[in-house]
């Protein structure tokens, strides 16, 4: 709370839009974003992507554990269909988008390594 007040305070918006219109909501332009964000999004792209396409390869080929480097360090887990749809949905929102936004999207993403998983 002390450190960043305003993360606390968008975390409880973000926790519970019981109500909300999300479409209504004045919402940031990718062009307009924080380098946070861009951090933020690095590090899901060091740390999580990889780990995503690896479980989604995994479900691919009915394998009930795999592993992954990450970082420097072994991940290992059983397969967990749940991830591997969760990564078709984001895959299936990004192709539902218009060529210029996906443009916009692929631009904004770069070097996070969350293109990847596009």
């Amino acid at each position: 709370h002390q450190m960043a007040p305003r993360v606390v305070a968008w975390v409880e918006i973000m926790d519970d839009l019981s109500g909300l219109d999300a479409e209504t909501l004045m919402w940031t332009d990718l062009e307009n974003c924080s380098d946070s964000l861009k951090a933020i999004l690095a590090e899901f792209g060091k740390m999580y992507a990889p780990l995503l396409l690896e479980n989604a390869k995994a479900v691919e080929e009915g394998l009930s554990e795999w592993s992954v480097d990450i970082d420097g360090s072994s991940w290992k887990q059983k397969t967990f269909s749940y991830q591997a749809k969760c990564l078709n949905w984001i895959r299936n929102e990004f192709l539902a988008l218009s060529e210029d936004n996906r443009a916009r999207v692929i631009k904004f993403l770069e070097n996070t390594r969350c293109e990847k998983i596009l």
